[in-house]
């Protein structure tokens, strides 16, 4: 799907995020699941094309309550990540997009930067945390922030998560996120 702009969403409740996740020429994504060690399977890498349509496209991976999408840099995380926050207002979702380069031991301070207060609480509120970047918490954050996100998905059970991070990353430190149970790769472009 492609996003000609902001109009549709003029009247969402957080048009912010909108503002702050433009989609200037997104090109719709494939994605494929990750094996457990964070690989992608050998199968989908050497016949891509022929699973092509077995492959999930976003709307459908938001459906996972809590997500991880691995890329290697330059591989289209932050686009997705934008493309994310209005694919979740579609959906009914209000999104909050976190750029995680910017944590700094405090998940709930960082959200309460970028998101109204209002937003972060009440039940009825379905919320979609938008992460990206796992990879870009400081390396000494690196354990707070795990708990933080265990927090975070154990005091808003019925939120939706999708975080975003290298691969090779993952593989590193895959043991933290567990709350992160679906993990997908993003598809390379048919060439």
């Amino acid at each position: 799907m492609m996003f000609g702009g902001l109009w549709r969403y003029q009247n969402a409740p957080d048009l912010g995020t909108c503002e702050r996740a433009p989609l200037d020429r997104c090109v719709p994504r494939r994605f494929t699941t990750a094996s457990e060690t964070g690989e992608i399977p050998l199968e989908e890498s050497q016949f891509r094309g022929v699973f092509r349509e077995r492959s999930p496209d976003l709307g459908e991976l938001l459906q996972h309550p809590r997500l991880l999408i691995l890329a290697e840099p330059g591989g289209g995380k932050s686009v997705v990540a934008r493309a994310a926050v209005h694919e979740s207002l579609e959906a009914g979702r209000i999104p909050i997009l976190v750029e995680l380069k910017e944590y700094r031991g405090d998940l709930t301070a960082l959200l309460r930067m970028v998101a109204p207060e209002g937003l972060l609480r009440g039940d009825e509120t379905r919320r979609t945390y938008i992460l990206d970047g796992i990879d870009e918490v400081p390396a000494e954050l690196l354990a707070g922030f795990a708990r933080d996100l265990d927090t975070l998905a154990q005091t808003d059970p019925q939120s939706t998560m999708l975080a975003t991070g290298r691969q090779a990353f993952y593989v590193a430190h895959r043991a933290l996120f567990p709350t992160l149970a679906a993990v997908f790769h993003i598809l390379r472009f048919l060439q």
